[in-house]
């Protein structure tokens, strides 16, 4: 019974394997263009204070612990160039790394870029589906303590091989992967928005294979009587190899939220994680002389900034309405009462007339008060505060 079961899962994985590598091949490719390295003197630095170039570039981190350093990868095509090869020399121990790219037309897009103290790091670009076009920005983020030191030997944009659809794959699965806003609610086993392959179908399309595999060993044998205890140990083992994937994500983002975490006040906790810039801009906001009847509007598509800003600005006077940039939120707005555009670079204010312009048509007469930038490299606007008039 044993070897039968094991037969059918072995044969069953092998065409599964085979399968696998034809859909990874059709669906990414296999580029066959030459490697583009920008050795340290060729790159710039475009956010931090340049503090070298001699063979490596060199930056120092500004004083929001920021620093970005420029491609010239404008005359490429990033679909050309599924691999992006980084190799550092110094760097600070508590950086972490986003990679920036924004093709020419297009908005501009971010990965966040695993990073343990590695001097050479490999990034896959293959299930990015905004990498493709002549990127009019390429750039490296390094965040890290403010005065920090780091350097950048090269950046090599290599195209992908065969051996670099598994070896992402792998990562995929087996790699650091954090928890983001959905994993409340669904486990993937993977972060959902850069996975080129699900586990759970991958998985299904083996267990498939395994049991066509154990009809057709049977009907050579030319037996016809189905051993379900052989069918529950082929659905056990592909079942087991799932959930194993899952248990080890669920235990390794466990593992990053104690390390993180674990010891920390409520205060603390919020600094270190992404709700430390929306909730130092909701301070800054509510300090603002409100008076009670006086109203906080919060007008944008961007949900989650929306409604993270709301939360830490309550419990004043709050409206925010979802999937919606028009300011039908209330009755009437009044002179004294607050509007916050939440990442919308489309809306106008004319300094001329003091009027603000918001992109579904709505017109006020408006007093600038504060604009907060996000990451002006990574985010595709500011936060902005008007009172009106």
């Amino acid at each position: 019974m044993s070897r039968l079961v094991f037969k059918a899962v072995g044969i069953g994985a092998v065409v599964g394997l085979l399968l696998i590598t034809g859909y990874l091949v059709l669906q990414y490719g296999a580029g066959d263009q030459q490697p583009v390295e920008f050795q340290g003197q060729n790159l710039s630095i475009e956010v931090g204070e340049l503090a070298g170039r001699d063979g490596n570039i060199a930056a120092i981190l500004n004083q929001d612990g920021r620093a970005a350093v420029a491609v010239p990868g404008d005359s490429l095509d990033l679909s050309d160039y599924k691999v992006v090869e980084l190799n550092f020399g110094v760097m600070p121990k508590d950086a972490s790394i986003m990679l920036i790219w924004q093709p020419l037309g297009q908005s501009m897009t971010h990965v966040d870029v695993p990073w343990h103290g590695e001097q050479n790091l490999v990034v896959s670009m293959l299930a990015e589906k905004q990498w493709k076009g002549t990127p009019g920005i390429l750039a490296l983020m390094v965040n890290g303590s403010p005065g920090s030191r780091f350097e950048l030997e090269s950046v090599v944009l290599k195209p992908a091989q065969l051996w670099n659809h598994f070896g992402e794959v792998f990562s995929q699965w087996y790699g650091d992967n954090y928890w983001e806003h959905h994993s409340v609610n669904i486990n993937t086993g993977v972060r959902s928005g850069y996975a080129k392959l699900l586990p759970l179908p991958a998985i299904m399309v083996l267990l498939v294979l395994s049991l066509l595999t154990y009809l057709l060993l049977l009907r050579k044998r030319q037996e016809f009587s189905v051993d379900w205890r052989i069918i529950g140990a082929i659905v056990f083992i592909h079942w087991l190899a799932l959930d194993l994937i899952w248990q080890y994500q669920l235990g390794m983002r466990s593992l990053q939220t104690f390390d993180k975490l674990a010891g920390l006040a409520q205060e603390q906790k919020i600094a270190v994680t992404d709700d430390a810039d929306y909730k130092s801009m909701a301070e800054a906001i509510s300090t603002l002389d409100i008076k009670p009847e006086e109203k906080i509007i919060l007008v944008g598509k961007d949900q989650f900034r929306g409604m993270r800003i709301a939360y830490f600005i309550y419990p004043e006077n709050v409206y925010f309405r979802r999937n919606s940039a028009r300011l039908s939120i209330v009755d009437k707005v009044l002179p004294g009462d607050l509007v916050i555009t939440v990442g919308e670079p489309a809306s106008r204010f004319n300094p001329r007339n003091s009027s603000l312009t918001l992109p579904e048509g709505d017109r006020l007469q408006v007093s600038p008060l504060a604009d907060f930038d996000e990451q002006p490299l990574v985010r595709s606007g500011t936060v902005q505060v008007f009172r009106v008039r």
